[in-house]
C-alpha cells in the first residue's frame, strides 16, 4: 500500500504540482486519488484472496480464509463493495472517458486474481496492473489539468511520465520472477531477514518508494519527496513488526 501512494505522488509531481491550483486544491486532489488507490488495492488484494482459497488451504492455511476467520463470500463481497464505492467517487469527480480506462485496469485485475497460479505470464501480468494503475492516474490528472486551463509543458511531462511506467512495470514483472524464484531459495530469504529482519520480497516491494521519491526530486518537487520517504519509512516499520509477530 504505502508504494501505491508514492505513486499517487508521483503523478501529481508530474502533473499538478506546477499548476495554479492553490494548495488546498491540491491536497484535495491528492486525497481523492489516494482513496481511489486505496480501494482500489484493497479490492485487488481481497479478490486475490478469494480466488486463491483452494491453493491456501493446502499451501498457505495461515492465511484468513483457510483459517475460518472470514468466509470466501464475505471476501468476494468486501472485494465488490470496495471496487463499487471506488467507481461511485470516481463518478462524481471524472468524465466517462477517464473512467473507462479504470474499467480496463479492473478487467486486468481480475484476469490476473483467476489466471496467476502455474501461469508463466503472470508475472507480465501483474506489472501490467501496477502500469495500468499508473496509466490511469495520468487520466485522472491530465483531465483535471484540462479543467484549469492550465498551458504548461503538458506533452514532455506525459512522455517522460511513461518513461517512469515501463521502469515500474519491468521492475514489478521481474520482482515477480524473482518472488517465484525465492520459493526454492528458502537461506537467501533466511540471510536477508537476518539482516533487514523483513522478507526480501517485501524489502524490494518498499524500494519503489525510494525510486518515487528520486523522480519527484527530478522534477524538482522537493517537498513532495518527504512523502515516499515516509511512506517507505513507515512500511518498513510495520513490515519488521509483522515479520516479528
Amino acid at each position: 500500500l504505502p508504494t501505491v501512494l508514492s505513486t499517487v505522488l508521483v503523478a501529481h509531481a508530474f502533473f499538478l504540482f506546477e499548476t495554479d491550483l492553490s494548495a488546498g486544491q491540491q491536497i484535495e486532489y491528492i486525497g481523492i486519488l489516494s482513496l481511489i488507490a486505496i480501494l482500489t488495492y484493497i479490492f485487488g488484494t481481497y479478490l486475490n484472496d478469494y480466488c486463491d482459497q483452494h491453493f491456501d488451504r493446502i499451501h498457505q492455511p495461515f492465511r484468513p480464509i483457510p483459517q475460518g476467520l472470514i468466509s470466501s463470500k464475505s471476501v468476494l463481497l468486501l472485494a465488490l463493495s470496495y471496487l463499487f464505492i471506488s467507481i461511485v467517487l470516481q463518478a462524481l469527480v471524472f468524465n466517462f472517458q477517464t473512467m473507462a480506462y479504470y474499467f480496463a485496469l479492473i478487467i486486468l485485475i481480475t484476469i490476473y486474481s483467476f489466471w496467476h497460479k502455474n501461469n508463466p505470464l503472470a508475472p507480465v501480468l501483474m506489472g501490467m496492473c501496477r502500469a495500468g494503475f499508473i496509466f490511469c492516474l495520468s487520466a485522472y490528472c491530465l483531465e483535471i489539468v484540462d479543467s484549469t486551463k492550465e498551458n504548461y509543458q503538458v506533452a514532455l511531462r506525459v512522455t517522460t511520465y511513461y518513461d517512469y511506467l515501463t521502469v515500474v512495470l519491468i521492475y514489478v514483472a521481474s520482482l515477480t520472477f524473482v518472488s517465484k524464484w525465492l520459493d526454492f531459495k528458502p537461506q537467501i530469504v533466511e540471510k536477508f531477514m537476518s539482516l533487514f529482519k523483513i522478507h526480501p520480497i517485501g524489502g524490494l516491494i518498499l524500494f519503489l518508494c525510494l525510486h518515487d521519491a528520486v523522480w519527484i526530486g527530478t522534477l524538482g518537487s522537493f517537498a513532495l519527496m518527504l512523502g515516499p520517504l515516509v511512506l517507505f519509512s513507515v512500511g518498513y516499520l510495520l513490515s519488521r513488526k509483522t515479520q516479528a509477530n
